[in-house]
């Protein structure tokens, strides 16, 4: 997936790997910082036997303050529902 912001990720548990351009691999653990530049292909999977539990920050916002998503194709889908859209004051004028 790509973005047109920016996006902070916190890995709070688990250990996992990003992914970034669909190959070049990075090893994830608990304590990691990630910050993804806007446009850059990427996505990070979970290799541990724990859930991953990941803190997303997007810069400016690209969903709905309260958004909660279990997995990327529930936010995909609401997002094209219009059901999560961010706030005014994120838009891009």
């Amino acid at each position: 997936e790509t973005h047109t912001v920016d996006q902070h990720l916190i890995f709070l548990s688990g250990n996992g790997q990003a992914i970034e351009g669909g190959t070049k691999t990075t090893d994830i653990h608990p304590g990691d910082l990630v910050i993804v530049p806007a446009g850059t292909l990427h996505n990070f999977k979970n290799t541990g036997a724990t859930p991953w539990i990941v803190a997303t920050v997007y810069a400016p916002a690209e969903h709905k303050a309260d958004t909660v998503h279990d997995t990327l194709e529930q936010g995909e889908k609401l997002e094209d529902e219009g059901k999560d859209e961010p706030p005014s004051w994120a838009k891009e004028k």
